[in-house]
C-alpha cells in the first residue's frame, strides 16, 4: 500500500511484546508516510515493550493474558462483555 505523505494510524488490540509491531512500523516508516502512530486498546506493562510509543491508549495492564470483549483464547471467550484476566485454574 502507497502510504507515502499519508498520515498513517495503526490500530492494535492488545501491545504485548511489540516484536511484529515493531516490524510493522519499520516497514511503514521506511515507506516515508508524513505521520505515523499507534491506536491500542490495551498496553502491557513489560521491558520489551517500552520503547513502543502509544499515541492513543485505552489502558496499561500487567503481563498476563486477557480475554472478553474481542479479545480471545482458541476461540473462546471472545464475547465477553468485559476484558478479563484468564486463569487456566478456573
Amino acid at each position: 500500500m502507497d502510504v507515502a505523505g499519508k498520515d498513517v494510524l495503526l490500530f492494535e488490540d492488545v501491545v504485548d511484546t511489540g516484536l511484529t509491531l515493531r516490524k510493522i512500523l519499520e516497514l511503514l516508516s521506511s515507506r516515508g508516510p508524513r505521520s505515523l502512530g499507534i491506536a491500542a486498546l490495551l498496553k502491557k506493562r513489560l521491558p520489551e515493550n517500552r520503547d513502543i510509543p502509544v499515541d492513543f491508549l485505552g489502558f496499561e495492564i500487567g503481563p498476563e493474558f486477557v480475554v472478553g470483549y474481542g479479545l480471545d483464547l482458541d476461540e473462546k471467550y471472545r464475547n465477553l462483555p468485559h476484558v478479563a484476566v484468564w486463569d487456566p485454574k478456573k
